[in-house]
């Protein structure tokens, strides 16, 4: 754990609120790169979330902070006031925050002793997102036996994290050989170079169905893979690294179908209901996720591939924290819930794998 101090502004007549610290990111990053897009992708947000800050912040200044310009580079620089609010913010750095940070290391260093004498070892999860991860950690965090901390990552990213001991568990999915395109010889190095069967115990979670998510109507009649680049598409992405997004960029390798060729394909989201409410929201009609997602927006899926969903375990966390994690994945509780989500299968919740069996698309009576 580490604790932090910083400076904060506030704006409004009544009720102030704190401007965020993402906003001065993301002027930096726009007056760095010269675009809104590439600003975004610079301080690691999602497109639709830095248009939705300098919309929110230049409503509560009553003037606008960027300048979009039109044509074909859509290039974006500050405004007068985004110019003077960045320097602002700068100023007031180097005058204050070093001061600062100086006496909140003092400080925290006193709290830090407090906590760590009566903290106990918390168990820390690095998943690829899905419903039955999310009500695994509920379940955890309802028991009083173990503190955790989840955070969604994608699934080589939530590998990799593993790999550098910043986490205990990491949750990654994998297709399964009813739904191979014959790309195991492909997709398996990128997951063999994080998993050392010595190092890390694999547990099935669940096994889920993804697909295509369309729009309720499914307005480009979109019938399979192919039909993405159909120039009626507006495809919403899920971020590299992803499992989803490695998995969909073989599948149309496998298919012949270059992914340059559809409208869309670098527009991300971080999450399967992101890209889902995407859909919903009429900012794009197409993309790729669990069938689980769709449902929620009653949107129209179309299966494409099955996969399991495994956590690679660290083999040298607390036996109790191992074992907690086995008995919640085999509970009658956990499989009756996430049996309710559509395109999950828990039915073999809590079964060790192999980790050949994995990556050559052999888990058999899954």
């Amino acid at each position: 754990m580490h604790i932090s101090f910083g400076l904060s502004w506030f704006c409004g007549e009544r009720e102030q609120q704190a401007i965020e610290e993402a906003l001065f990111r993301l002027l930096q990053a726009i007056r760095d790169k010269g675009s809104l897009k590439r600003g975004a992708e610079e301080s690691r947000l999602s497109y639709r979330h830095a248009w939705g800050l300098l919309k929110k912040w230049e409503t509560e200044f009553n003037s606008p902070l960027v300048t979009l310009q039109r044509g074909r580079n859509h290039g974006a620089n500050l405004t007068a006031l985004g110019e003077k609010l960045l320097q602002s913010q700068q100023i007031l750095s180097d005058k204050f925050l070093s001061e600062y940070q100086a006496i909140g290391e003092e400080i925290s260093l006193s709290l830090l002793d407090e906590i760590k004498s009566k903290e106990q070892h918390k168990l820390k999860i690095s998943a690829s997102h899905g419903m039955a991860i999310s009500h695994l950690n509920k379940l955890l965090q309802d028991s009083s036996s173990v503190k955790t901390e989840l955070e969604v990552h994608g699934s080589l990213e939530s590998l990799r994290l593993l790999n550098q001991s910043n986490y205990d568990v990491a949750g990654f999915h994998y297709p399964l050989n009813d739904s191979l395109n014959n790309f195991s010889d492909t997709l398996a190095p990128l997951y063999r170079q994080y998993l050392n069967p010595e190092k890390y115990e694999m547990i099935l979670v669940a096994t889920r169905e993804q697909g295509i998510i369309t729009d309720t109507k499914n307005s480009a009649k979109i019938k399979n893979l192919y039909d993405l680049l159909k120039r009626s598409v507006r495809f919403i992405n899920r971020q590299p690294d992803s499992g989803t997004r490695t998995i969909l960029d073989q599948l149309l390798t496998s298919s012949d179908i270059n992914s340059k060729e559809i409208n869309g394909y670098n527009n991300e989201e971080f999450t399967h209901v992101a890209v889902a409410a995407m859909i919903a929201s009429g900012a794009a009609n197409t993309g790729f996720g669990i069938k689980a997602a769709a449902s929620q927006f009653r949107l129209n899926f179309i299966p494409v591939i099955k996969e399991a969903y495994v956590l690679a375990i660290d083999r040298k966390i607390p036996t109790h924290m191992k074992s907690l994690l086995r008995t919640l994945l085999n509970s009658t509780e956990f499989k009756t819930t996430v049996n309710t989500y559509p395109g999950y299968d828990a039915t073999n919740a809590g079964k060790r794998l192999n980790l050949e069996s994995i990556l050559s698309n052999k888990i058999i009576n899954i």
